[in-house]
């Protein structure tokens, strides 16, 4: 900080640049939340494309097992396979 003698004591100037320090010190911290709130909020996105993903996915399961249970036939055969162990892939 530049001195400039105005009646302002040493002790005076060095609350002045003790207070300016920690002003640029809480401005420094205030810029870093406010990129990790970016950062979050940037997450919370990809983790809503996820759930809408996961959401269709499960919608194209529910609509497959009802056109099995309309199909009848399958619906036996499935069965069948998963209680004989035919099916590995049916079983998970």
């Amino acid at each position: 900080m530049q001195q400039i003698s105005v009646g302002f004591t040493q002790q005076q100037l060095q609350v002045v640049d003790d207070l300016e320090q920690v002003a640029e010190e809480r401005d420094a911290e205030i810029t870093r939340i406010a990129q990790s709130i970016e950062e979050l909020s940037q997450i919370f996105k990809e983790l809503a494309v996820l759930v809408i993903d996961q959401g269709t996915i499960l919608d194209r399961i529910d609509f497959n097992m009802e056109q099995v249970k309309k199909r009848g036939g399958l619906t036996n055969n499935i069965e069948a396979c998963l209680s004989v162990g035919v099916c590995a892939a049916c079983r998970d």
